[in-house]
């Protein structure tokens, strides 16, 4: 059951919507001014074992901009510190179900992922150009 339904974040191009599911979610925010993306939490205490992988919940759905989808991508600092890797970040335009974060540990110690840690996301904005079929990025 939606716990809010018509959360926004704007900026001076776009605006996405988000969708809390739980009293565990968190509203995706942008840390600072000129923060690329948005941090996205993780609703759920979930265990990387060394050299693995694991599905982290975010009880977040979202609506990205007309023309835009969203991407979840690795922070740089977890990456080197840790070893921890995002995967298969995209996020089509017409989905809506919950945001899951695939993570993957390199590293030969387990990772604790913690309720409200900050996983990056951005957004990308796509266009098809028409006359060739292919997409172009803006």
């Amino acid at each position: 059951m939606p716990i809010n339904t018509n959360k926004q974040f704007k900026n001076k191009w776009n605006t996405a919507r988000f969708q809390l599911h739980s009293g565990q979610a968190r509203c995706p925010v942008r840390a600072t001014l000129h923060s690329t993306g948005l941090d996205l939490f993780a609703s759920e205490n979930v265990l990387v074992s060394p050299r693995s992988r694991a599905v982290v919940g975010t009880d977040v759905s979202m609506q990205p901009p007309s023309g835009c989808y969203g991407r979840i991508a690795s922070r740089s600092g977890l990456a080197l510190t840790s070893g921890i890797n995002i995967g298969a970040g995209v996020i089509d335009a017409d989905y809506r179900g919950e945001i899951y974060i695939i993570m993957f540990n390199h590293s030969s110690i387990a990772y604790e992922v913690s309720v409200f840690i900050a996983i990056y996301g951005i957004y990308h904005n796509i266009g098809v150009n028409r006359s060739t079929n292919r997409t172009a990025h803006f």
